[in-house]
């Protein structure tokens, strides 16, 4: 529009200009920090399946600004939710899975659990290890054991359980309406 005027001021093309170089710093900013969140989330995946890690879920293609999680399995049994925050910190949490109605944890989960949980604990400085080595940079913000009351757990539910589940609620909608 500037141009097709005719009438450009040297002040009007030194303001463009000024504007023109700022959307490119943010720009050139956004893609480095793009390559950084997928190079962090390549890495961590990429150490853990070599040191025996399954992948239950993968990081998402596209990690630009929002949050994004992954989960893997600790070779054992339990499960490791990874998260990069908008803020490119990582966090990790340890999370058991068991079976709908399974009721409390018992003695013996528990101290699957903890084994787990040391398991992690060590594989985690391992992978400390691994991403300094490659580049990445680090600080250790919260690290504490679970208490036994805070220990996530992921329910399991079978096909089956879903529709006998299904069923009763139906049941008792049909009771609740006609009854």
């Amino acid at each position: 529009t500037l141009l097709a005027s005719g009438d450009v001021r040297l002040g009007q093309l030194e303001l463009l200009e000024k504007r023109l170089a700022g959307l490119k710093r943010e720009i050139d900013s956004r893609v480095v920090n793009t390559a950084h969140r997928k190079g962090m989330c390549e890495a961590v995946e990429r150490n853990l399946a070599e040191m025996g890690y399954e992948s239950l879920a993968e990081f998402p293609s596209e990690v630009e600004a929002e949050t994004a999680e992954s989960r893997m399995r600790i070779p054992g049994g339990e499960q490791v939710r990874i998260v990069l925050q908008p803020d490119n910190q990582v966090s990790f949490a340890i999370i058991h899975e068991r079976r709908h109605g399974e009721g409390k944890i018992t003695k013996k989960e528990l101290e699957h659990i903890r084994r787990q949980e040391e398991r992690w604990c060590g594989d985690f400085k391992e992978l400390v290890r691994r991403l300094v080595a490659e580049g990445l940079s680090y600080e250790i913000g919260i690290e504490r054991a679970i208490p036994e009351q805070a220990i996530k757990v992921v329910v399991v539910e079978t096909p089956v359980e879903i529709l006998e589940e299904e069923a009763r609620f139906q049941e008792q909608e049909r009771k609740r309406y006609l009854g």
